[in-house]
C-alpha cells in the first residue's frame, strides 16, 4: 500500500511502528530486507542516513519526507526503499523483534513494580 505523504509531516504519522523498535539502530533495517532488494541500494540508503545522524528508527520517524529529500545520495530510489522497509516493520514487527519476549518482559516489569509497592521485593 502506498501512502500519499505530505512532505512536511513527520513519518511517524504514516508508519505506526511498535515502541520497542523505535530504539533500534537503523542498521537493523537490513533484517527487514527481502531477497530481491538490492543490497547495494540498502547499504547506500543506510550510509546516507548515518552520515546525516539518523541513528535510530525513531530518528527516522521524527523526520519528514522533505528533510529526507535533502540528504545527499538519498534519491527517490532510497526514499521508496526506506518507505517499503518502514511499512514492512509497521505491519510485521516480528522481522526485527520478538513480540512475545517483549510482552513477557513488560508484564514481568509490571509485576515487579506491584511487588515493590507492597514491600515484598526491593
Amino acid at each position: 500500500m502506498r501512502h500519499q505523504i505530505d512532505p512536511k509531516t513527520q513519518l511517524k504519522y504514516y508508519f505506526p511502528v511498535k515502541e520497542p523498535i523505535l530504539t533500534l539502530n537503523i542498521n537493523e533495517l537490513r533484517r527487514a530486507a527481502y531477497s530481491d532488494d538490492n543490497k547495494k541500494t540498502v547499504s547506500l540508503m543506510i550510509g546516507a542516513l548515518r552520515r546525516r545522524r539518523y541513528l535510530t528508527i525513531e530518528d527516522l520517524l521524527n523526520t519528514t519526507w522533505k528533510e529526507l529529500g535533502s540528504i545527499r545520495n538519498f534519491g527517490i530510489t532510497c526514499q521508496l526503499l526506506l518507505f517499503d522497509f518502514l511499512e514492512r516493520i509497521s505491519e510485521h514487527p516480528e522481522y526485527l523483534i520478538s513480540l512475545d519476549a517483549y510482552e513477557r518482559s513488560r508484564k514481568l516489569e509490571a509485576i515487579k513494580g506491584r511487588l515493590r509497592e507492597m514491600g515484598m521485593i526491593l
